[in-house]
């Protein structure tokens, strides 16, 4: 049985982060842990009209490869419950599949893509937060069907931009160090 240590924070009182360090460590991620909460930033959610190219409250750049495996299929999400993540940072290069055994990791539903959105929102010029703003990829794995894809979401400081891409799952040969990975609750 695993002990943990949990270390509640608040952040700007919006929203609450729990550190947690398993007794047990990952071969793949820093021991570190992070529990982020994503709300639907509206009663409604097209993700057609949030998910392209664009320069205004938000600034994205959404690749083709986004568009083909995951915008064709999401569908406007209505008022959702909250979604709850965990994200943990890699440490050394891994694939998707590696990835996967060694968080046992829980795939978002392509209904939820809105969760993405949300967490985009609040860092929509890049700014510090649950996203890395580094340069690094935020990684995040979804149901398509009866496949999966990952979404790779990392800023831009050249083009002050976010850029939005997908692949299907495994399709690369590895994510590199210092890559960030969100997972289900």
């Amino acid at each position: 049985m695993k002990k943990l240590l949990t270390m509640p924070l608040m952040i700007l009182g919006i929203m609450s982060i729990s550190m947690q360090r398993p007794e047990t460590k990952s071969s793949l991620f820093v021991p570190a842990k992070r529990e982020i909460k994503a709300n639907l930033p509206q009663k409604t959610f097209d993700p057609g009209d949030f998910f392209r190219d664009r320069q205004d409250e938000v600034n994205l750049s959404v690749w083709d490869s986004f568009k083909d495996n995951i915008l064709q299929h999401a569908k406007t999400a209505d008022k959702q419950e909250e979604i709850s993540f965990r994200s943990q940072d890699l440490k050394i290069r891994s694939n998707d599949s590696a990835i996967i055994n060694d968080l046992g990791l829980k795939p978002m539903k392509l209904e939820d893509v809105w969760a993405v959105a949300a967490l985009i929102m609040r860092q929509p010029k890049g700014e510090s937060g649950d996203l890395t703003n580094n340069g690094y990829a935020n990684l995040f794995y979804v149901e398509t069907g009866s496949s999966f894809s990952v979404i790779a979401l990392r800023w831009e400081d050249a083009g002050n931009e976010w850029l939005v891409g997908s692949c299907k799952l495994n399709a690369l040969t590895g994510w590199s160090s210092g890559v960030r990975v969100f997972s289900l609750n």
